[in-house]
């Protein structure tokens, strides 16, 4: 499955950039993540639960950062396993682009699962 998601951020690329190093701040503005934190080789580990009408389910991940390029473009892998509501595992791969826009940040979310 891919996705895609836009959206304008009213910031320059680098006070974005500042905001996006530093992964356990971005996990508190993502909707159903229950905790993360950050593991000893660069990676994290996250919780979420996910809704979907009357179903959710809970995953844990391991995310790890694949790409940086500074102000530009950030990409991560991760994969995990469902631990309620669903029985699975998962994997994505993921890109954030960011490009400067009036004074603010284009960003660009792209992925596949």
């Amino acid at each position: 499955m891919k996705f895609r998601q836009e959206f304008h951020i009213s910031e320059p690329p680098a006070t974005v950039w500042r905001f996006i190093e530093q992964p356990l701040r971005v996990a508190e503005c993502i909707p159903g993540v229950e905790s993360a934190e950050a593991l000893e080789d660069g990676r994290l580990s996250v919780r979420a639960t996910q809704k979907l009408g009357p179903m959710s389910a809970t995953f844990e991940a391991k995310i790890r950062i694949t790409e940086r390029v500074q102000e530009e473009r950030l990409a991560f892998s991760s994969t995990g396993k469902a631990v309620r509501g669903a029985i699975g595992n998962f994997r994505s791969d993921n890109i954030v682009t960011l490009k400067a826009n009036g004074g603010g940040t284009d960003i660009v979310v792209e992925g596949e699962a």
